[in-house]
Order: structure tokens, then sequence, then C-alpha cells
């Protein structure tokens, strides 16, 4: 069954492929039409009757209690920013290149002796880094270093841990070994959570975090669902209101499966082709909490939900 959902997208990044030197707009309206999912798909039918409960005020109440007791904003290391308007670039400057399979994304004019988290992102099947290359430079530019492993399948998560360790040693002087984040979309966003379960044995002294973009949870990953539940960390997704390729039922299945804490929000008016500027904002916000202790920036993240760009599906 993974198999038929595997091909499934496959063809669909085909077709992003092969229209990438249209323009923008063309290639977005020929991606509009509907696919579906294969009828023999292990998805869950319906949302439980758990997560449809889980309202948006609730969301927002765990969120705010996990601030009051989260970190204190002035441990949020040497990373400063004199903004929390995500949307936009950051302060650093950003120096791209490639190390083996890895494509690197690192700030350069970081403060004398600061060390930032390592953040990789996971490719969507059949998807380059190029087509990432934005939501990567982003993260930079607010002082993390960032990698992607050139690979159009993902979805195993070893391609993240070994482009994880790459970083660590090549950026030594400015990559901090204790704050790791995953990141990805779709086949890649379940990596970012099968690379955090990896994770939490391989750096067992490090902070870690997922935040994963319209999940394509179980794609190239067996055993999953019983990995997803033993998971510690906390993590963060979202899907598409307009997402035709992975449905809410979809990344349903794997929410479901987790025990740690989790938020699922909705981007309003996303495809599974142009997440890029939630996942800017997003990502930016939520590794900035979960790594560095920045309680303003998950204050941020949870006024998302007052713009009429975001919603939540759940939290727990």
């Amino acid at each position: 069954m993974y198999k038929k959902i595997n091909l499934l997208l496959c063809v669909v990044a085909g077709i992003i492929l092969l229209n990438s030197c249209r323009s923008r707009t063309q290639w977005q309206d020929n991606l509009r039409a509907p696919i579906r999912q294969p009828s023999a798909s292990p998805i869950e039918p319906e949302l439980t009757q758990k997560q449809n409960e889980l309202s948006e005020e609730q969301s927002r109440r765990d969120l705010e209690e996990n601030l009051d007791q989260g970190r204190d904003e002035t441990s949020s290391n040497c990373l400063k920013t004199a903004s929390y308007d995500f949307t936009v670039s950051g302060p650093y400057q950003v120096a791209t290149g490639r190390v083996g399979m890895v494509n690197t994304y690192t700030p350069t004019n970081l403060p004398s002796g600061c060390k930032a988290p390592v953040i990789h992102f996971n490719n969507g099947t059949g998807a380059t880094c190029g087509f990432y290359t934005s939501i990567n430079t982003h993260l930079a530019s607010h002082g993390f270093v960032v990698g992607c492993y050139e690979s159009t399948e993902t979805g195993s998560g070893d391609e993240c841990v070994a482009a994880i360790n790459t970083l660590m040693s090549q950026f030594s002087a400015i990559a901090d070994r204790t704050k790791i984040g995953t990141t990805g979309h779709s086949q890649g966003g379940a990596a970012a959570i099968t690379c955090l379960y990896q994770g939490e044995s391989r750096w067992p002294n490090s902070q870690l975090t997922a935040h994963a973009i319209q999940p394509a949870h179980g794609m190239n990953r067996d055993g999953w669902q019983s990995e997803y539940p033993q998971i510690n960390s906390p993590i963060f997704m979202f899907s598409g209101s307009d997402d035709t390729v992975v449905s809410d039922e979809w990344v349903a299945w794997g929410f479901n499966q987790l025990n740690t804490t989790t938020y699922w929000y909705q981007a309003n008016g996303a495809t599974h082709f142009n997440p890029h500027n939630w996942a800017k904002s997003s990502g930016v916000a939520w590794f900035r909490w979960q790594l560095l202790g920045d309680a303003k920036a998950g204050s941020t993240l949870q006024s998302y939900l007052n713009s009429q760009y975001w919603s939540s599906i759940g939290s727990k």
C-alpha cells in the first residue's frame, strides 16, 4: 500500500519538475487538478472524535500553559532578533555550499563565539533541495545552521541523520550540537518525525524538536507506527486547507500515534505545492521557542491563530 502512495507522489512530483520552466502562475494552475488517494490506502477514513473536540480555543490554552512553564526569553543564547516579524528575512547573511550530498545554508556574521542550532530539511517525494531554497535560506538568515540532503526519497529519516552529522562535523565552530531541529515537506515532513525518533537515541544529550510540513506519514519507513508513540520531543505540524495530496485524514493518522507534546495547525489557502511562506514564519518561531527558549517566539506562533492565514486543528 505504501508503494501505491509513493508512486502517486512520484507522479505528482514529476509534473512539478516537467513544468518548472513555466511561469509560477501557470505552474500552480496546472497543479490544481484534484488528486485522489488510492482506495486501498491505510489512511484512517475519519478524524477521531477526540480530535474533533480539540477546539481552537483549547489549543490556545495549551500553548499558553506551555509558555508559562517554558524557558525564560533571556536564555535565548547569542541569537538575538530585532523583530518578531518572522515573515521577513533575519539579520544574518547567508552562505550556501555543498558537502558531499548535503546542501548547506549557514549564517556568516554570527557574534564571535556564538553557536547556533542545527536544522535539517527533508525533501518531499521527487523534489530537490532547490525547490525549498527559500525556506532554508530564510531559516539560516535567522541564525540557524541549515542543511538539506539531496535526495528525492527521504522518508526513512536516514538521510536526515547523515546530514545532521555532516553539519555538526563540517561547521563545528558555529554548530551547537546540543540543539537540533528537523523539518521537511510531505514525505520529508514524515521524515522530520522519524529523524526525531532516531535522534533521541543517537544524540541523547541534545535538545531536539521537529517541524513537519504537510507530513505524509508512513512513507518509506516500516514500523513508524510503533516508533511515533515512543517520541518524547515536541512536534509542530501543519496541513494545508487546499491540499489535495496529503489530506487532513492522512495528517491525523500520524498525529493520533503521537504521545508527545504536539501542535497541529492548518495553513489557510495552502495547496500541497506552495507551503513555503507558512513554513518560513512558523519554522523560525517554533525553532526559536523550542531550541533557544525564546518564549516571545512561542507567543508569536500563538498569535498566528488570530490571522486569516492560520487556524488550529488540535494539540496535546
